[in-house]
């Protein structure tokens, strides 16, 4: 009796051929199988490892020492500005201290002082077209009813004084008659002086 292999040898090989590619199927299977597996595993330490890479630690600690910086610049410039502040302030009270400058300040009242006495003074007024009328016996004069007919007052101007006879009283309303052309004009006394006086005051004299 012959063997089957004689008989028929393609289907030996064809049974090898199958029996090989079901092992050579399983075997893939099994590696596909163990590679997800192990991939699984290995994907959780993948990333915690990734977060150790040094160029990513390199840019984190880069990140975190331009915030230092940036922080330290705030606190110095904060602190410096204080510092300014408080230099300038003792600076200025330094200067105020100063015998030349507190001298200076007190020139600058004085001149002020004189500047506000000058504006108040009755001298600004007769600069401004008004004037001073005095009686003989230097009595502010107020009051036509204070003078009479013949009677010789003063009447101080802004560069002077000059000396008047009273003739009479006269009427607002009436305008002033010119002078005759043969009569020669009297000559104004011209007495200046340094006297000080008040406007509003009736009996200030002539210091």
């Amino acid at each position: 009796m012959r063997s089957a292999a004689f008989r028929d040898p393609g289907a030996t090989v064809r049974t090898q051929t199958q029996h090989l590619d079901e092992l050579s199927h399983r075997l893939r299977a099994g590696l596909g199988s163990s590679l997800a597996r192990w991939r699984r595993r290995l994907e959780p330490a993948a990333s915690r490892l990734a977060g150790f890479h040094p160029a990513l630690l390199a840019q984190r600690a880069r990140g975190r020492l331009e915030k230092l910086i940036a922080q330290l610049r705030w606190s110095l410039g904060g602190r410096s500005k204080h510092a300014s502040e408080h230099l300038a302030a003792a600076k200025t009270q330094l200067l105020a201290a100063h015998p030349r400058n507190r001298l200076r300040l007190a020139r600058q009242q004085v001149q002020a002082a004189a500047r506000q006495l000058e504006a108040l003074s009755y001298r600004s007024v007769l600069k401004r077209g008004f004037s001073v009328t005095r009686t003989a016996d230097r009595e502010l004069l107020t009051s036509v009813s204070k003078v009479t007919r013949g009677e010789t007052i003063q009447t101080e101007l802004a560069d002077g004084k000059i000396a008047s006879t009273v003739t009479g009283q006269v009427d607002p309303a009436q305008p002033l008659r010119p002078q005759q052309k043969g009569k020669p004009k009297r000559k104004p006394q011209n007495t200046r002086t340094t006297e000080q006086g008040n406007l509003f005051d009736k009996n200030t004299e002539d210091q």
